[in-house]
């Protein structure tokens, strides 16, 4: 038996799927069973573990990407069974810098957002600015007028010529600012316009920082 019945007991009550053979052990998540049949999306967000034994020795192996290692991917030995699992649990519950890797991987495949990732960007661009002005203003110079692409004309499909002509509007971020700020006392929620006028609140930010 490659792991004892204890530590296979461990494993499967924090919620892992254990398939034994004579010569290796399969684990994973059991919302695997559940998923749809997208291979691809199986394998990326719900991994699975080979386990086998070399003598004293443990081989833990995750071997997804062809020919490989890709992102995630490893090929671990282990002196003892108390390391491997104490591999394992982290890898699937706890902090681990292979789940880790893989994760960043299946998210810079994603072609959406969510609000957590919304609220983590947002979150960073406050404690950015704060680290650098704290109880300051953050001043407004010239630069506060810009040449604005209304959003009808913005193109983010089309391959566009090599020198397109692109008709733009002035804007004033310091009136745009009023203008949030009136919509923010009055509860009003932000429509797509207002959010252009976030855009050109967070580059003029941009430029603030790097100066």
């Amino acid at each position: 038996m490659i792991l004892n019945k204890k530590n296979i007991k461990i494993l499967e009550n924090i919620g892992l799927e254990i398939s034994a053979e004579s010569s290796c052990i399969y684990i994973w998540q059991k919302e695997l069973d559940k998923i749809d049949g997208n291979y691809e999306k199986n394998w990326m967000e719900y991994p699975r573990l080979d386990l086998k034994r070399d003598g004293e020795n443990y081989l833990l192996k995750k071997w997804d990407f062809t020919p490989g290692p890709g992102p995630g991917d490893f090929n671990l030995t282990f002196k003892n069974e108390v390391e491997v699992v104490d591999f394992i649990k982290s890898y699937f519950l706890g902090s681990n810098p292979y789940r880790e890797k893989l994760k960043m991987y299946i998210d810079s495949k994603r072609k959406s957002y969510s609000i957590d990732d919304l609220e983590s960007v947002f979150k960073n661009v406050i404690d950015s600015a704060f680290k650098k002005f704290a109880e300051k203003e953050i001043p407004i110079f010239d630069r506060g007028t810009y040449n604005k692409i209304p959003i009808e004309k913005w193109s983010i499909v089309h391959q566009e010529p090599e020198n397109p002509t692109i008709s733009t509007n002035w804007g004033y971020l310091n009136y745009e600012l009023s203008d949030l700020r009136m919509k923010i006392n009055n509860y009003e929620e932000f429509n797509s316009e207002d959010l252009q006028k976030v855009a050109s609140l967070i580059m003029d930010l941009s430029i603030n920082l790097k100066n």
